[in-house]
């Protein structure tokens, strides 16, 4: 299994009262521990979509990046896209958005984009919301040639067929699932060994992190993205029974913290996966 670092613990902000807007920087707390370790990256700074829009600072944001290693993954913004969106106008911006995302991978040699299934359950019937996504990817793939791979990522989604059947139905080796473990954890409803039987045909790449499973009882919530040893989820079994059963299987550690990366890349390598 080959192991990358998110980036998202390198966005630093400060509120610009002026702008009334944040004013980002990066911290480069993730590199140095990739670099250590041998891990590549996901770049989780073009999460914020506006990143995505100037060419130069796409461009020296990946020369910064690149100086750490040359073994990318990207993770595509999220926020306010839906491809299942009733209004056609929704759509298009989901379109647009994960446009730029495809072509700075492309132009980058990046090989594998994760994106957010975005399920909402008060808004969508199941049966709209992976029929929209089928035809949403269906579309993209076929407008969008290369050999870069969709990784569809579970976040709120209580049931594993909301992405599975997704996957299933677009039924294209360059669209596969990226199923986060710790949010999967979240759901009550099933044990992360079920997620992992229904969804094992589907995996290409994961997202690790830990939490105590939903707080309060309440679905969803205790997404706290801890180190792999710091919560309930046994990763020391579920991931050796991951790599035994995917060849060529990635794993992005999702952690806000620089100290948590450092115990997650230590328990790696005391378990013997690293």
């Amino acid at each position: 299994m080959k192991f990358y670092l998110s980036t998202i613990a390198d966005v630093d902000s400060v509120w610009n009262e002026d702008t009334q807007n944040e004013d980002i920087s990066y911290v480069h707390v993730a590199e140095p521990i990739a670099v250590k370790y041998g891990f590549g990256l996901e770049l989780s700074e073009f999460c914020i979509s506006m990143n995505c829009d100037d060419p130069s600072y796409v461009m020296d944001f990946f020369i910064e990046n690149t100086k750490y290693t040359k073994d990318l993954t990207f993770h595509a913004p999220y926020n306010e896209l839906l491809p299942q969106a009733i209004d056609p106008a929704i759509v298009r911006i989901a379109e647009e958005r994960y446009d730029q995302s495809y072509k700075i991978c492309m132009e980058y040699g990046i090989k594998k984009m994760v994106v957010h299934a975005n399920y909402v359950s008060a808004l969508y019937f199941p049966s709209w919301f992976i029929a929209q996504h089928i035809r949403f990817w269906k579309k993209f793939l076929k407008e969008h040639p290369g050999d870069v791979q969709i990784c569809l990522e579970n976040v709120m989604e209580n049931e594993p067929y909301l992405v599975t059947e997704i996957v299933k139905g677009v039924d294209d080796e360059r669209f596969k699932m990226c199923f986060d473990m710790g949010h999967a954890n979240l759901h009550p409803e099933h044990s992360l060994d079920e997620w992992i039987e229904q969804c094992l045909p589907y995996i290409t790449h994961l997202h690790i992190h830990n939490n105590d499973g939903p707080q309060k009882g309440v679905a969803g919530t205790g997404d706290y993205h801890r180190s792999l040893r710091n919560g309930i989820i046994d990763y020391e079994r579920l991931l050796k029974k991951l790599d035994d059963a995917i060849p060529d299987l990635t794993a992005t550690i999702e952690n806000n913290y620089a100290d948590d990366f450092e115990d997650s890349a230590a328990w790696l390598k005391e378990k013997g996966f690293i």
